[in-house]
């Protein structure tokens, strides 16, 4: 079957995560105005905990089937792509019932327990009834990212948020402003019933679409998706498990810190529910090259195409690093108008720039992870990702109470710096990859402050003009200077693609 070119692939999964991103953007800015810091608080510790749950449903079968089928798909072999699609449906159904059970009988116990806040039992058990369609919707789309057919791995994903959306503002509507547990019902309802039509809507689609052969499956495919799944399954769900664990400190931590318990839910939503989310939402612009270079490059790594792999490593580590660049430098100059914008606050507005630093280390980490889940590494980053829960879990113990939300940011720059660091050098020894300092970092920097501060004394109109005006300066700078050149457009295209 003649597959679609990346760049193509890449262009639908960008405009459709531009329209995911910036609606939920725009839904959790809605969501934080009407039921404050403490209610995003609240349903985020729910979260930590049905994340858990999530986790232990997806194991790892995702990255698997979108491996295997892509590696199939460039071998010919529909056979092999079948059976590697029905290994993975029926392993995600007996895990996604399997953790949904466990969620819904544990529920009780997590929230006393484990996160000492009763309200999130109800939000868990309602939680547990979408997860089997979750996990079985999850490697549907991991299926068809694998066959480069990016227009219906995505589409699930649109058909969910929008119905999440919809229920959930419709939901909202019935119950009376300031009920937080009633709001984070609804919160948790919308996600459910979201998630059960995307899953029918996705197992619909791939009915309609399947292959069908007659040939025989190569031998190997069920031992190959262990290899595949077990070390990310272990690393995903220690990783996990420490995050909840994190996530349920935090707000303990804090009242411990002095704060009483509904500054500490609402501190802990600013920053999780609030800061976080418009921090790395320019990411929606990397997050489908990310995933669509683990089939690429799994493809490549297949037919011993190391010239390729190492063309790609190096060309989309260096966009990113400019791109992250030129976010970073727009953030710290508007912190205090975005704040404002969105959320009314000032308080938002400091935590957004304290953590901008953080933007280049964050975006390269998502790339660095593609491409080492593509290169058969996931062992590495199991590794790098479980010492990072790790070191999180343990500073969150011993700085919150004693720091408060100092202890807290200086957590987060522990941990991105950890883990981006780490996977970064794993992807240097695997694909000998050789890093320019002064090009791919220190003359972007450069260019970056230079554009922030013409931006701070020429414009003086409004937010979106000045963040437009900073970030294309920046780019004019880059192209001004040979940094950017044509032949990075041309990366992902197919004549580029035939060279190598």
């Amino acid at each position: 079957m003649k597959t679609n070119s990346f760049l193509k692939s890449a262009l639908v999964l960008t405009v459709a995560g531009l329209f995911l991103r910036g609606t939920q953007t725009g839904f959790s800015v809605w969501l934080a105005n009407r039921i404050g810091a403490q209610g995003m608080g609240l349903f985020q510790l729910a979260c930590s905990i049905y994340m858990l749950a999530v986790t232990l449903s997806t194991s790892g079968i995702t990255i698997a089937v979108t491996r295997i089928v892509s590696e199939q798909q460039a071998k010919n072999q529909p056979a092999g792509v079948k059976k590697a699609f029905r290994l993975g449906f029926c392993a995600s159904l007996f895990l996604g019932v399997t953790a949904a059970v466990l969620l819904f009988f544990c529920a009780d116990w997590a929230a006393n327990a484990w996160l000492g806040e009763p309200r999130t039992a109800p939000l868990l058990k309602l939680f547990s009834f979408g997860i089997p369609f979750l996990s079985t919707a999850a490697v549907i789309r991991g299926y068809f990212l694998g066959l480069r057919r990016a227009a219906l791995s995505v589409s699930g994903d649109v058909v969910e948020q929008l119905v999440a959306m919809a229920a959930t503002v419709w939901l909202l509507s019935l119950y009376a402003p300031g009920d937080i547990t009633a709001a984070c019902m609804a919160l948790t309802a919308g996600s459910v019933l979201s998630e059960i039509l995307s899953c029918i809507y996705a197992f619909f689609s791939y009915l309609v679409t399947r292959q069908k052969t007659k040939q025989k499956a190569p031998r190997g495919i069920a031992r190959q998706m262990g290899t595949i799944v077990l070390p990310v399954a272990v690393g995903n769900n220690i990783r996990s498990v420490l995050s909840s664990i994190e996530n349920s400190l935090v707000p303990s931590g804090l009242k411990r810190y002095g704060a009483h318990s509904a500054q500490a839910l609402a501190q802990y939503g600013m920053v999780k529910g609030m800061v976080l989310p418009l921090l790395t939402f320019p990411a929606v612009l990397l997050s489908p090259i990310a995933s669509l270079l683990v089939p690429e490059v799994s493809a490549a790594a297949a037919v011993h195409n190391q010239k390729r792999v190492l063309y790609m490593t190096k060309r989309c580590l260096r966009l990113t690093l400019w791109y992250a660049f030129g976010i970073m430098g727009v953030t710290l100059l508007f912190a205090d108008e975005i704040g404002v914008l969105f959320f009314q606050s000032t308080q938002v507005s400091g935590y957004l720039r304290a953590t901008a630093p953080l933007i280049p280390l964050l975006y390269v980490d998502q790339i660095v992870d593609g491409i080492l889940k593509g290169l058969n590494q996931q062992v590495a980053s199991m590794k790098y990702n479980t010492a990072d829960a790790l070191m999180r879990t343990l500073l969150v113990f011993f700085l919150v109470p004693i720091r408060g939300m100092q202890g807290y940011l200086f957590m987060l720059y522990a941990g991105t710096i950890f883990n981006a660091s780490m996977s970064a050098a794993q992807l240097i020894r695997v694909s000998r990859l050789r890093i320019d300092l002064v090009r791919w970092i220190l003359v972007p920097l450069l260019f970056c402050a230079v554009s922030c501060i013409l931006t701070k004394l020429l414009i003086h109109v409004s937010v979106l003009v000045g963040a437009v005006f900073c970030f294309a300066l920046y780019v004019g700078l880059l192209f001004l200077f040979g940094c950017f050149s044509k032949s990075d457009i041309s990366l992902f295209r197919k004549k580029c693609q035939k060279k190598f």
